[in-house]
């Protein structure tokens, strides 16, 4: 006997109802997800993603001005954001950029300004610099640009911000709005395909709050074990070992309340096991770390994007703080001493109006996990350094 098929009917019926429960899981999801952003410190994006915060009205709309430490990956794990809050009484929030340049800085704060309007900037901003950083290196625009190169904060305000697109222009870059088209299939690809870990770290942190409401758990980091990989990978097969002997010896729940606040923080190396110095050498002889660039050969590139830069910050009245951020001496080590010295006169010379901290050379090689990423205590005394140098009257 033939089986009876399904009526369209029914099948349309199935889908309406499949569809209904995917709507309302996704709207109560979102919802959670926005409140906790609004309310408490989530990263749901990390490493080459961490530019699509930027996107987010729930951590930036707000009338909260505070502080941003805006830098490349690197000011994400060398400050500890929440021992910041502590001591300076105020908002501070990590604004790293995989990758992140000058010219990125710009695109954060610029684009902040215009989305969002002037109360969403920062009454303070910290910026994190190195050589690379202020050379634009990797770089899309003008005579040296390469075009294979990944910058992932122009790629991202690209494919998912709903308001602006990145022009390329000689010696920068700069923000123009987007066409009707362009912001319909930009708010498709964010809101179907990059909801997820907004999700997961929004319902880690209510769930985190409602059993410990501290809101800033200072040196939570000393109750994780250093994992083989991405820490928010837990029970991966690099992982499982060390994740199943942590909940045996702190149990289940402190494990889990760890676990669910490192989810969500702006941190990722520093709870990974730390490279060999032998490897880090190796992945600074071989990496671009700028270690040919000559800041006086483009100048003119400096002039414009230092001076726009220091525009914004005036403009908006945001007390701009400008940190040499630390490396490993590998990384010192590579600079030529004559070009290292133009490229501290350059900056210093167009941010007049900032303040700065030389952090450098600051932090003994063993406190690093790769060649410009801090382990905590690396971190912890980092923050320290930069506290104490902000306290003096002299700096």
């Amino acid at each position: 006997m033939q089986a009876s098929r399904p009526s369209p009917r029914l099948i349309a019926g199935c889908l309406a109802v499949v569809a209904a429960i995917y709507v309302a899981l996704s709207l109560g999801l979102g919802s959670i997800a926005r409140w906790a952003e609004s309310r408490f410190e989530t990263y749901p994006y990390l490493a080459g993603e961490d530019p699509i915060r930027l996107l987010l009205p729930t951590v930036h709309g707000t009338s909260d001005r505070g502080a941003l430490l805006l830098g490349p990956s690197a000011i994400g794990e060398d400050f500890l954001y929440e021992e910041l809050e502590r001591r300076w009484g105020m908002t501070v929030r990590s604004g790293s950029l995989s990758m992140g340049t000058v010219d990125d800085f710009y695109l954060f704060l610029s684009y902040v300004e215009r989305v969002y309007g002037q109360q969403a900037l920062p009454k303070r901003v910290v910026l994190g610099i190195k050589p690379r950083v202020l050379a634009n290196l990797p770089r899309l625009f003008g005579p040296k640009s390469n075009p294979k190169a990944v910058v992932f904060t122009i790629s991202l305000i690209d494919r998912y911000s709903t308001h602006l697109r990145v022009q390329r222009g000689e010696l920068g870059t700069d923000l123009v709005e987007k066409s009707l088209p362009e912001s319909v299939v930009a708010w498709l690809r964010f809101y179907l395909t990059k909801q997820q870990p907004r999700h997961r770290a929004g319902v880690l942190a209510v769930l985190e709050h409602a059993i410990d409401p501290d809101p800033l758990k200072i040196g939570f980091q000393d109750d994780l074990p250093r994992f083989a990989e991405n820490p928010r990978l837990a029970f991966s097969r690099p992982n499982i070992k060390t994740t199943l002997a942590w909940v045996r010896d702190a149990g289940p729940v402190q494990a889990g309340l760890a676990w669910a606040r490192a989810y969500r923080s702006a941190y990722n190396n520093m709870f990974s096991t730390p490279m060999p110095d032998e490897e880090i050498r190796e992945v600074v002889a071989r990496d671009e770390m700028g270690f040919g660039w000559n800041p006086r050969e483009e100048e003119a590139m400096l002039s414009m994007q230092l001076g726009r830069l220091a525009s914004l910050v005036e403009r908006n009245g945001i007390e701009l703080i400008v940190a040499y951020l630390p490396v490993h001496s590998a990384v010192r080590a590579g600079y030529d001493p004559v070009n290292f010295e133009a490229y501290e006169t350059m900056i210093e010379e167009r941010l007049p109006n900032a303040r700065f901290v030389d952090l450098w050379g600051a932090v003994s090689d063993d406190l690093f996990f790769d060649e410009v990423h801090l382990q905590y205590e690396g971190a912890r005394q980092a923050t320290e350094l930069l506290v104490e140098a902000l306290e003096r009257p002299e700096n």
